[in-house]
């Protein structure tokens, strides 16, 4: 009885481990309750009314972080270049994250982990899913020019250029024509974030969103992202393909 239970002891703590998350999970949008106020207009300015009773609603934000789970129970996140390690618990498909400064917690399977930080104030779910490739490249994107291979969205009709100087960013006259992108390098992985304007003119509307940039061993370098518009609408998985133009 006694060599039974080990052995079913044994397996639970193999299952429980080989569920732990492996490798590089992107952040892919927020997730967060919002609140809804009525506006008055009073004496030429707009100010909330206190006689409606105020409402709330979930709203998709963007955001920036990279958490790589590693051998064991520890992982390291990245986000808009500061380094934080963190300790892993799981236990079926629930997890934590013990951090110096906060504690993550939520839940996870194979295609999506989502986590609340013991730091916000309001209830906010961030969502990452997997990277899923397990050889890159190093690469650089820096100092050069770049075509976009992406139809059906105004990405893909820009040349960009990216750098690691906020002081260097440039915007063309047109909203959805950012010409230099501030990036982030996370590893093998470069981060940048764009946020188009509206333009009632050429009916475009608000977008934003993080692009993460990855180069497969065999294979050009690829941007995934999820770009947000009225903050209302579940954000979508988007791929892009750089080219570069001095090849």
């Amino acid at each position: 009885m006694l060599k039974s239970t080990c052995i079913l002891l044994l397996i639970i703590t193999t299952s429980l481990h080989a569920q732990q998350p492996k490798g590089k999970w992107l952040l892919a949008y927020v997730k967060a309750l919002q609140p809804i106020y009525t506006m008055v207009e009073q004496d030429g300015e707009y100010q909330i009314d206190e006689s409606e009773p105020q409402d709330s609603s979930f709203l998709y934000n963007s955001g920036l972080t990279v958490i790589e789970f590693g051998k064991g129970n520890v992982a390291k996140s990245y986000s808009w270049g500061e380094k934080e390690d963190w300790t892993v618990s799981v236990k079926n498909n629930t997890i934590e994250l013990f951090g110096k400064r906060d504690t993550l917690y939520g839940s996870f399977n194979k295609e999506q982990l989502i986590v609340s930080s013991t730091l916000d104030d309001r209830p906010t779910f961030y969502h990452f899913e997997p990277l899923n490739k397990k050889k890159l490249s190093t690469f650089s994107l820096e100092e050069k020019e770049w075509a976009v291979d992406l139809e059906n969205h105004h990405l893909g009709n820009q040349i960009l250029i990216f750098s690691n100087s906020k002081s260097k960013s440039q915007i063309d006259d047109e909203p959805t024509k950012s010409k230099v992108y501030f990036t982030y390098k996370i590893g093998n992985l470069w981060a940048v974030e764009y946020d188009f304007q509206p333009d009632p003119e050429h009916g475009f509307e608000q977008e934003l969103g993080t692009i993460y940039f990855y180069k497969p061993k065999k294979g050009v370098i690829t941007g995934v992202f999820y770009p947000i518009t009225d903050g209302i609408d579940q954000p979508q998985k988007h791929y892009l393909k750089l080219i570069p133009l001095d090849k």
